[in-house]
């Protein structure tokens, strides 16, 4: 199911263009798992499930090949209403203006916005689930991520990071020593998410540290493999150089302890969002350069 954000510029309606791509395969779970779920049919709400949304929303500009009338409020409006419309219970968002706290009506910001090499790193989570777990920890900065442990009841220890790793390609010793910090200060149950920046050249190194990463656990799902598309997505215009990577990255680690029984975190979907054009009538265009995972 796709979103469909709507927002009036001036005299025009914008929305996203449909399209009837197949989900991503799901694992089968063991009875008792607790997931990482991205699908809305959840109405028990234990939190035993978890849909955790991550994305590079580029400063909230507006795409070269926007119309002129949608500018960078209409781009920071339709940005908010695809992430809202996910109804994530955490938000990994990374690229975002300074001064940009248009969830606070739904959701708790843990810590100050953390700046990166490119605008700023955010980690919201919903109120209901603030409300739910006893006491959320705030861990230490060492890089451009904002990580925090949840202490759920029944004695499980979740960790989240929302991280907007160093770029480039000749960045990959300074990324992995920023994952292995992470990695460190982070509990044995955790997902780490954001905008890594990494080539695949990298995951062999980065899964050697005891993480999982989620896009393979669910398959390699061919549809939500590369979150960069500048054959697709000109974002930065039609001169742009045209390359596909998979920047966005999702991992867990997954033995803990769970008031002394046994507790494996698993991923039952793994997807893209804001992959498709806005459009309206005359053209067609993106929200950011990166699509979104969840």
């Amino acid at each position: 199911r796709h979103c469909v954000p709507r927002i009036m510029s001036t005299s025009q309606a914008f929305v996203r263009k449909r399209t009837q791509d197949p989900e991503g395969p799901s694992k089968r779970l063991r009875k008792g798992d607790p997931v990482l779920d991205s699908s809305k049919q959840q109405k028990n709400r234990n939190f035993r499930n978890l849909r955790i949304l991550s994305w590079n929303v580029a400063s909230c500009e507006r795409s070269e090949e926007a119309p002129d009338d949608f500018d960078t409020a209409a781009a920071s409006e339709a940005i908010g209403n695809t992430i809202r419309c996910h109804d994530a219970d955490i938000l990994c968002l990374q690229e975002c203006p300074a001064d940009w706290c248009i969830f606070s009506d739904q959701y708790d910001l843990l810590r100050d916005p953390v700046p990166s090499h490119c605008g700023y790193v955010q980690l919201w989570i919903k109120k209901e689930l603030s409300a739910f777990i006893p006491r959320v920890h705030l861990l230490p900065r060492q890089h451009p991520s904002v990580a925090a442990t949840l202490d759920f009841p029944g004695g499980l220890t979740f960790g989240i990071a929302s991280s907007h790793l160093a770029p480039y390609k000749e960045g990959e010793g300074m990324r992995l020593q920023q994952i292995r910090q992470l990695v460190e200060n982070m509990p044995d149950v955790c997902c780490m998410i954001g905008d890594y920046n990494m080539r695949n050249a990298e995951d062999a190194a980065v899964e050697a540290l005891g993480l999982t990463d989620a896009w393979k656990e669910v398959g390699r799902p061919k549809n939500a493999i590369f979150t960069w598309d500048s054959f697709a997505n000109k974002y930065h215009g039609p001169g742009s150089f045209s390359f596909k990577c998979r920047f966005d990255r999702a991992f867990v680690r997954g033995i803990g302890d769970n008031a002394g029984k046994s507790c494996r975190l698993s991923v039952e979907s793994f997807q893209h969002f804001a992959h498709e054009p806005m459009e309206n009538g005359t053209h067609t265009w993106y929200l950011s350069d990166h699509y979104g995972i969840l």
